[in-house]
C-alpha cells in the first residue's frame, strides 16, 4: 500500500487520478458530489478514469468482484465515516512498495 501524505490542496487527488488513469483502478471518496469532481477533473488533465466509487458504495460492496484494488481519496474521512467518536490517532503498517 502506498502512502500519499501532503497537505490539503497539494496534489494528492491529482495524484489519484494519474494512477487511476494508468492501472483502471476506482478511486473511493466520501460523495456523489466529490466523485463528480474527481471526474470532471481528470477531463480536464485529459485522463479517462473509471467513475469514482463513494464511501457508502465502498462500504457495501456495490461494485464489481473483478476490481483488483481501490484507490481511497480520504482515508482519514473514511475511517471518521465508520465512527460515532473522533478517532484520536491510528498506526498504518507501512510495507516496502510492492
Amino acid at each position: 500500500m502506498k502512502i500519499i501524505s501532503m497537505p490539503k490542496r497539494s496534489g494528492k487527488t491529482t495524484k489519484l487520478i494519474n494512477i487511476s488513469a494508468i492501472t483502471g483502478y476506482y478511486i473511493v471518496c466520501c460523495s456523489q458530489k466529490r466523485a463528480n469532481e474527481i471526474q470532471s477533473y481528470a477531463k480536464q488533465l485529459g485522463q479517462t478514469i473509471p467513475f469514482p466509487l463513494t464511501f457508502n458504495e465502498f462500504l457495501q460492496k456495490q461494485y464489481s468482484t473483478n476490481i483488483r484494488a481501490v484507490l481511497i481519496d480520504g482515508a482519514d474521512l473514511l475511517l471518521e465515516s465508520l465512527s460515532l467518536v473522533k478517532i484520536e490517532a491510528i498506526t498504518i503498517n507501512q510495507e516496502l512498495n510492492k
